[in-house]
Order: structure tokens, then C-alpha cells, then sequence
């Protein structure tokens, strides 16, 4: 019994000890949105493909979920100012979404994620891609009443190295031979 290993509890958090700040919903909710988009987009062309009855709603869902793609893609920056690893080609999305001053703000992104999941949910191939898209919207709003709003990435000037010539003589080399 002495040799037991013993759970050891861990010290109960003091939740006021925690702050909220390191916690970014928006960003979360960007990757939920990315991903529900692609989802209803692709329920969509199945639904008109298949001629579903209520057809017509997925293909109110195709064009809308490419329009909400075009402003999802790009990913903001973090609060403290870090990058995250940017997306392929979201440099030139990432200029208009930043100019589009409303795009910025959270709530218009909640309120138009919603508008675009009401449509998705009368039709079986879009469901999940809608349910997925209401669950962005209620990320995003989280994300909206902690004071978070899109940021754009900045760009990071990469400093090249120095040209460095060939070797002068073949492989094995000494060591002494090494040009610092």
C-alpha cells in the first residue's frame, strides 16, 4: 500500500485569476466559418444536382456561401499583435476586407453568417453545413461581446541572406579551410 501511487489533486483555480484576454473567439470562429462554408457550398451544388425538392434554397446557398467565403478567408491578427500562419492567397482578400470598414466588426459577421444558415437549414445536403454556420455565428457574437473586431494581418518583411560563394575545394573539407 505505501508504494501506491496517490492522485494528487491539482490547486483549485481562483476563476478571478483568470482573464478573459487570452481567450480569442474570433479567430475560432473564422476557422468554424471556413470550414461550414466549404460544407454548404458543397451541399449545394449535391442539392441542385440532385434536384431536391426545395432545390431552389441550395441554389440560393451557392452563391451566397462564395461571397461569405471571399470575405472569411483572409484570418485577422491576434490582439497582442503576433501573426498567425497566413492562408494561401489571402493577401489581396485580406486588402478588401480591410477596406470594407463593416467587415471588421463581428456582430455584422454573426447577423450575416445567420441570414445565410436560415435558407441552408430546408434543405437535407446543406443542413450540416448550416447548423456548422450557426455555430460560427454564436462564436462570432461571443467573440463581438468581448470587444474583439477583425484585424489584418500585417505584412512581414522578410530579410534575405547574404550571397554566399561556392566552396573552393571539394568535398571532405577541413575544418581550417571554413570561411567564417
Amino acid at each position: 500500500m505505501s508504494n501506491a501511487k496517490h492522485f494528487v489533486f491539482p490547486e483549485k483555480i481562483n476563476k478571478n485569476d483568470q482573464k478573459n484576454d487570452d481567450k480569442e473567439f474570433g479567430l475560432w470562429a473564422n476557422e468554424q466559418a471556413v470550414t461550414s462554408i466549404i460544407l454548404l457550398f458543397f451541399g449545394g451544388i449535391i442539392g441542385v444536382a440532385g434536384m431536391f425538392s426545395n432545390w431552389q434554397f441550395a441554389a440560393s446557398v451557392i452563391p451566397a456561401s462564395f461571397l461569405l467565403f471571399l470575405i472569411e478567408w483572409p484570418r485577422g491578427s491576434r490582439k497582442n499583435g503576433k501573426t498567425t500562419i497566413p492562408r494561401r492567397c489571402q493577401n489581396h482578400l485580406s486588402a478588401l476586407v480591410g477596406n470594407i470598414t463593416p467587415l471588421r466588426n463581428y456582430y455584422l459577421r454573426a447577423i450575416i453568417s445567420i441570414i445565410v444558415c436560415v435558407p441552408s437549414c430546408f434543405l437535407l445536403p446543406t443542413v450540416i453545413g448550416g447548423l456548422c454556420l450557426f455555430i460560427s455565428s454564436i462564436i462570432y457574437l461571443v467573440a463581438a461581446i468581448n470587444g474583439e473586431e477583425w484585424k489584418p494581418q500585417q505584412a512581414k518583411i522578410e530579410l534575405t541572406n547574404p550571397t554566399f560563394s561556392p566552396p573552393n575545394s571539394p568535398p571532405p573539407r577541413n575544418p581550417q579551410d571554413a570561411k567564417v
